[in-house]
């Protein structure tokens, strides 16, 4: 297998949109873009594809950019049921700290009053209706650090691409398994030279693992033909920016459970609405990770 530098080498349905998102973290899987930045009118397309493939993915009608007026949603994601079990199959002996994120089957946070627990790492997104608006950030960008990449969920719109940093001194080598690469990418420890890109050449899922340091640090990457989306804080919350009015479905799915649920919600200009969901775990009746019985609404 040849091994190259990262500074070297390299559903829904489709017409929805999330706040750009430039990293991943507590704050819910998305990030802000500058205010002044122009609203885009056609597809992002950070691949090594044909833009005009991008399009016809994520616009097939070829619709307008919507410009009218748009709303807010945020809630918490929470899981009922028994606790999470310990993964099976992971060693944590090259990188201790890892099992904070990794030991459990999922993470969750303490009880509340009722035995609803908040879940990190969920997928959130938002769909039921019929505009375009374009993802606005070109790449999602994950930082390895303290052992792990501080989520297992990633969200992306097909178009964008997943940017990659180390932070730590150790040698990490990640790899969209769906996605063979001709080159094992070593991501440059300690921040030095560029990130490591990887490219979903296709809407769907994907699963991000590493080829040497970091084994156990397996995470869950979504392409999808919406940018209406978010990943949970470790906090279990989420928040989704710039969704057109009217009566949207929200939906959230941890694909450790293969549990999804769905609220209908309606979109009100300027306002923020919440909308809290909440998931079932049976460890005697559990789905495989994966489909809940039905193709996921996630998967394209």
């Amino acid at each position: 297998m040849a091994f190259a530098s990262g500074c070297a080498i390299l559903g829904f349905a489709s017409g929805c949109r999330n706040d750009p998102k430039a990293t991943v973290g507590d704050a819910g899987g998305s990030g802000s873009a500058a205010p002044s930045a122009p609203a885009p009118t056609t597809p992002v397309n950070a691949l090594p594809i044909p833009s005009a493939s991008v399009a016809l993915a994520v616009n097939p009608k070829a619709l307008p950019a919507y410009d009218g007026p748009v709303g807010s949603i945020e809630g918490t994601v929470y899981v009922t049921g028994d606790p999470a079990p310990d993964a099976t199959g992971v060693d944590f002996s090259s990188c201790p700290s890892g099992a904070a994120v990794y030991k459990k089957l999922f993470r969750e946070g303490p009880a509340l009053a009722n035995g609803a627990r908040p879940v990190a790492d969920a997928l959130v997104g938002v769909t039921g209706y019929a505009a375009f608006v374009p993802e606005r950030a070109a790449a999602v960008t994950l930082t390895f650090d303290d052992c792990s990449w501080g989520t297992r969920t990633v969200a992306l719109t097909f178009g964008q691409r997943l940017d990659l940093v180390n932070a730590t001194k150790t040698i990490v080598a990640p790899t969209l398994d769906q996605a063979p690469s001709p080159a094992l990418m070593v991501v440059p420890p300690e921040r030095n030279g560029d990130p490591v890109k990887l490219y979903p050449p296709h809407p769907g899922y994907f699963t991000m693992s590493d080829k040497l340091g970091a084994a156990y640090s397996r995470v869950d990457v979504y392409a999808l033909l919406f940018p209406f989306h978010a990943v949970t804080s470790v906090a279990g919350h989420y928040r989704i920016d710039g969704i057109p009015v009217g009566k949207v479905d929200v939906s959230a799915r941890l694909r450790a459970i293969g549990q999804e649920a769905t609220q209908n919600v309606e979109v009100l200009a300027g306002v923020v609405q919440k909308a809290d969901l909440t998931l079932k775990y049976q460890a005697a009746k559990a789905a495989a990770p994966g489909d809940a019985g039905t193709k996921p609404k996630f998967i394209p």
